[in-house]
């Protein structure tokens, strides 16, 4: 203790007669009151026989309350029709000493009105020429026997957490005690037995018989902190100045102690001080050790009521408010501690159920936001829980590493993004997921460029108009040879035929060079129409050479649609498979040629029309179920190949 080092040996002297004092018949709960007048004793005598002669009419009714040194009555107020506490002195303890402290706590009450304390109404003399403390009658229950009987707490607190309702009592309390300090008033006799419990919630704080005066107030009525020479108090919730009998030390900071051996009652079930002899007790109190608490007690909790406890009195809270303060703070942070906890639960659950295989991805993602949830609020009601941070920061970690396992990089990038604190290993995951994810996102673009550059259905409305528009002047320009030659207009010469060749390849030309842009969308619409003029090409170097060999035109007819169906053959295996149905028309054309030779032009323009309006129907076809694709919003049902 502040000053104190070690008890002296007057002081243990001291302690040794009140432990072998039998008239005591105390226990470590019970008051120990002054057993000798203080230096204020004759000037509240003669403040008193000045009231003796004005005491009011009561009609005592019965005995309501007693203690070591007073008895309280219940009695009726006749002027004002209506019930009243009185306080008198037990007839077996009338003396100077007695008197003189009744009315000592008659006068700090009366200096105290507060909604946490028992009005009082007057002080009179009692038939025996005593003194008589009238007060507001109150009903209800010790805190004491609501403390360790919850059957006994009033229904205004039942409904609560047995924890929440005993600290929003001692809240009370400290506002009485806070208010008391404010008039330098100490009470030193704190306890729940001091305590009253109304049914609709009232809490008063009783039994300011030891309580004392920081300040003289000029009268000598009040006791002061400074004179008191003596040991009092309730030993197993006294603090070290108190066991000492040192009244230089005594202050607000006392009260401050006496509030947290309460609070360690609430916490414990027993006092602060306990041991089997009074002796033992006053030097657990004088010593003050912090106390140990057990996984039950909250450490917050714990290190309020060590702090308040303290043996030094500049080493506990500043005042009664600054305790009641941080006891508001613990139950707003045991709010966030209840969210916490829970959310760590939920926590576990996903952990086992991301262990589990059979377990849903749906519902991991569920018991995730339900979790994070919990964390996040309880980090919104407080924000230094740590418990709910460092739950956060654990369920995040797992959450990556589960989206890690499922190679959902950007889930796993946002989660990450959350994190403080990036553990090593879960960076180094997410960093092989990333290029992993990068090569096949590479591989993905490459494939998506090959799947393009294939893709038959690209330029394929306009191959289709190509392929109509070819197919009827490849048709018309042979027909219209073989109708010359016939009607005699002109002559069968290899002049004419190869002005019929200009005439085709000219046109295929201008045809596939005015649509050029439109119909080369990809590789497989380059090859298409590649194909088309390498039959072009070949179709002229075959004339040329039957021009060069001297070969009957009409064979030369007859070859070309065999040339123009092996490429057709060529690009069904090469580009698309579909376009085996072109060869037909070519080779009806060639074959046709061949066994009917003056209708040679004539069936070879019909097989390029059949041939050329099939790759027609095939890729306006294309054409129709891109478009519809398109308006799906499936792109991958066109078809490739």
């Amino acid at each position: 203790m502040s000053n104190v080092d070690a008890p002296d040996g007057k002081l243990v002297e001291t302690w040794r007669t009140l432990d072998n004092d039998a008239t005591l018949q105390l226990d470590m709960g019970k008051t120990i009151l002054p057993t000798a007048a203080g230096p204020s004793e004759q000037p509240a005598l003669h403040t008193f026989n000045r009231l003796s002669d004005s005491g009011p009419e009561f009609r005592i009714t019965r005995t309501i309350g007693e203690g070591g040194m007073g008895i309280v009555r219940l009695a009726e107020q006749g002027s004002l029709h209506r019930e009243v506490a009185v306080k008198t002195v037990r007839d077996d303890k009338r003396a100077a000493q007695s008197t003189s402290d009744l009315l000592r706590e008659a006068w700090v009450m009366g200096r105290l009105e507060h909604p946490n304390l028992v009005p009082v109404y007057s002080l009179g003399a009692d038939a025996h020429g005593g003194p008589m403390l009238v007060m507001k009658r109150i009903e209800g229950v010790s805190w004491e026997k609501a403390m360790h009987d919850q059957a006994h707490l009033p229904k205004r607190f039942a409904g609560s957490d047995r924890l929440d309702a005993h600290l929003n009592i001692l809240m009370q309390v400290c506002n009485a005690v806070h208010f008391a300090h404010a008039k330098r008033i100490v009470h030193r006799d704190l306890k729940p037995e001091n305590v009253m419990l109304g049914a609709f919630g009232e809490v008063y704080l009783l039994d300011w018989g030891l309580g004392v005066s920081l300040v003289d107030d000029g009268f000598g009525r009040l006791p002061l902190a400074k004179d008191i020479q003596q040991v009092a108090g309730t030993p197993c919730y006294m603090a070290p100045e108190m066991a000492a009998a040192r009244g230089d030390l005594i202050d607000e900071r006392t009260d401050v102690y006496l509030l947290g051996a309460i609070l360690h009652e609430i916490l414990t079930g027993h006092g602060r001080h306990e041991s089997n002899n009074l002796m033992a007790t006053l030097m657990l109190a004088f010593q003050s050790e912090p106390a140990l608490y057990d996984e039950t007690v909250e450490a917050e909790l714990g290190e309020i009521c060590n702090r308040a406890c303290a043996v030094g009195p500049q080493q506990r809270f500043a005042s009664a408010e600054a305790f009641r303060q941080a006891i508001a703070d613990y139950l707003l942070h045991r709010d966030s501690y209840r969210l916490a906890n829970e959310a760590d639960r939920l926590s576990e659950h996903m952990r086992a159920a991301v262990g589990a295989p059979e377990q849903s991805v749906v519902d991991i993602h569920a018991l995730f936001a339900q979790a994070s949830f919990g964390f996040e609020q309880a980090l919104r009601v407080w924000s230094g829980n740590r418990r709910a941070t460092t739950g956060l920061q654990s369920l995040f970690e797992l959450m990556a590493n589960f989206e890690i396992d499922q190679s959902n990089e950007s889930a796993a990038a946002l989660l990450i993004a959350q994190l403080e604190r990036v553990p090593v290993e879960l960076a180094a995951r997410y960093e092989a997921l990333r290029q992993s994810m990068a090569r096949e996102g590479a591989e993905l673009d490459q494939l998506k460029r090959i799947r393009r550059a294939v893709d038959i259905t690209l330029g394929s409305r306009e191959r289709a108009i190509m392929a109509f528009v070819l197919g009827i002047l490849w048709m018309l320009i042979p027909m219209s040879h073989g109708l010359l030659l016939r009607s005699g207009a002109i002559t069968l010469s290899w002049n004419s035929y190869m002005s019929q060749l200009i005439g085709v390849t000219v046109v295929g030309v201008v045809v596939i060079a005015a649509a050029w842009r439109r119909l080369i969308q990809n590789q497989a619409s380059f090859r298409i129409v590649t194909s088309i003029m390498v039959g072009l090409v070949a179709n002229l170097a075959m004339r040329v050479l039957g021009l060069k060999l001297d070969l009957p035109i009409v064979s030369v007819v007859a070859m070309e649609g065999v040339l123009f169906a092996t490429v057709a053959a060529l690009a069904a295996t090469f580009i698309d498979r579909r376009l085996i149905g072109a060869v037909g028309g070519f080779l009806l054309g060639g074959i046709g040629a061949a066994y009917f030779p003056s209708l040679a032009f004539e069936i070879s323009g019909v097989g390029n029309l059949l041939s050329m309006w099939f790759c027609a129907l095939v890729w306006y076809s294309d054409s129709r179920k891109s478009s519809q694709a398109t308006q799906t919003g499936d792109p991958y049902s066109t078809h490739v190949g």
